[in-house]
């Protein structure tokens, strides 16, 4: 409560400050202010939430991070999907299997990803 206090006052004296400096006439607003790349994580991430529960974690997550190394390494679109999908796997596997987190499933089957993988690594242990 104390430190939402300190940010909204602080907050409001930077704001109090910035409304009374006269405006630099070399600013503009789409480059320095808010630029489109800012702009397009913004929406971005709204769509990553709205569509999250309803597609699931894996397809949202996989078009997030596409997206996101595409934008960000300035890379082919191969190599966006080839890291990005790579980068999604481990953290599924991860999150998913090694710490039992539940993600929205979605419209990937994922109760049967679950299984394929457990079964494979029973096999390979029981050999």
């Amino acid at each position: 409560m104390f430190a939402s206090a300190v940010m909204l006052v602080t907050a409001g004296l930077i704001a109090q400050k910035t409304w009374i400096r006269p405006a630099n006439p070399r600013e503009h607003w789409t480059v320095d202010i808010l630029p489109r790349r800012v702009v397009l994580f913004v929406l971005l991430l709204v769509g990553y939430g709205l569509a999250l529960n309803t597609v699931g974690f894996i397809p949202t997550s996989l078009v997030f991070l596409v997206i996101a190394i595409r934008v960000l390494s300035k890379r082919s679109w191969f190599f966006a999907t080839l890291v990005g999908g790579l980068s999604l796997l481990l953290i599924w596997l991860i999150f998913r299997i090694v710490f039992t987190v539940l993600m929205p499933e979605g419209i990937v089957p994922e109760a049967e990803l679950i299984q394929l993988f457990r079964n494979l690594l029973s096999t390979e242990v029981g050999r």
